[in-house]
């Protein structure tokens, strides 16, 4: 549920930064809370009113903003979680502008951070012909590896979040969310995200001394009109539609494990047509990331690897079959994923995975 955390002092430079453009490099993202999309105790459900939210905030705590939060029901994107759109678009943000620092100086390796302690290593093989380029290719280069690897980055969280939280990994150690794991909004909402932090670095290469939260607000509510958003009472209508089905006395009875990983298409769910029916898929959507670089060359010329610094770390390992301490998001994700739908299927029975 928790999606981030940051000290106040580095909350504090970024307040007096504001937003951020080109190579500069803000602290990281700040603590968002996320919520299952059902109302009940500890829950932390509430509904979203896309008719009275204020703009994106990547500085100013949650807190002190409206509407920066909750559930909402949408006719092509199923249930949202604001939550996880806004957190996505800003570690997407955040690695875009580590990323693009790092190849612009030419660096071989970078260490990045997560919300769950654990660090993202990446190494760079560059080819043969980046040294050959001239200052112009390779700023435009740079500019482009930066948005697609700020994008695969920032998915790739999303799924090592979930992954961990379903492991047992809790930001409260009190309080579980086991229950929030994969949950049905969750997935489509981290694509939302990587979409709108595309749209909104592209307004701000169109106008250079644009702020970041201004750019991300406008493209947050293009992309959020584009699924029309349902009103808080046909929220409320499209959560009890899937009650017994994908959900019941603040458990989580169906899981969407689907990767996105390579482009792989990613289909939200929505709800039934008619009560008692099955739920359905909409419209298939593609993830951005490294893949939709146009020369081969590029697409795989970074490694990633994430280095788990956190206590479930061994079962992680185990269920993707490591021999070491690095997780290979690529090798180790699929059957990591298995085994999460061989263990929820254990408890809820088969098909649990599907809407």
């Amino acid at each position: 549920m928790n999606l981030a955390i940051r000290t106040p002092i580095a909350l504090l430079m970024l307040m007096l930064l504001g937003g951020f453009a080109g190579c500069t490099v803000p602290p990281q993202p700040q603590l968002r809370s996320g919520s299952l999309p059902f109302p009940g105790l500890f829950t932390l459900y509430e509904p979203f009113n896309a008719e009275d939210v204020d703009g994106h905030s990547y500085s100013v705590p949650p807190v002190f903003k409206k509407g920066s939060k909750g559930i909402v029901y949408t006719e092509h994107g199923g249930f949202i979680d604001i939550a996880h759109v806004r957190w996505t678009v800003d570690w997407g943000g955040y690695y875009h502008a580590r990323v693009h620092r790092a190849l612009s100086q030419s660096e071989t390796s970078l260490t990045l951070p997560t919300d769950k302690f654990s660090r993202f290593a990446l190494t760079f093989d560059y080819p043969e012909d980046w040294h050959t380029l001239s200052q112009g290719e390779r700023a435009q280069r740079v500019d482009e590896i930066a948005l697609r690897l700020g994008q695969e980055l920032a998915w790739t969280l999303g799924h090592w979040h979930e992954i961990a939280t379903f492991y047992g990994y809790a930001t409260l150690v009190v309080v579980s969310e086991y229950e929030s794991a994969f949950a049905y909004c969750d997935t489509f909402s981290h694509l939302l995200g990587l979409r709108i932090l595309e749209d909104a670095l592209a307004y701000q290469r169109e106008d250079y001394d644009r702020d970041y939260d201004d750019a991300v607000t406008a493209a947050f509510f293009d992309h959020l009109y584009r699924l029309n958003p349902f009103s808080v009472a046909q929220t409320y209508a499209a959560i009890d539609a899937v009650e017994g089905r994908w959900w019941i006395d603040r458990r989580m009875l169906r899981r969407q494990l689907a990767l996105g990983l390579e482009g792989e298409p990613i289909r939200p769910w929505l709800i039934p047509n008619n009560h008692g029916e099955p739920g359905r898929y909409g419209e298939a959507s593609d993830v951005p990331g490294m893949h939709d670089l146009a020369d081969p060359a590029y697409r795989n010329f970074v490694t990633i690897q994430i280095q788990p610094r956190i206590l479930e770390a061994n079962t992680i390992r185990a269920a993707a079959g490591a021999e070491g301490n690095l997780i290979n998001p690529e090798k180790h994700f699929p059957p990591i994923i298995e085994d999460i739908r061989r263990r929820h299927q254990e408890a809820y029975g088969p098909g649990t995975t599907q809407p």
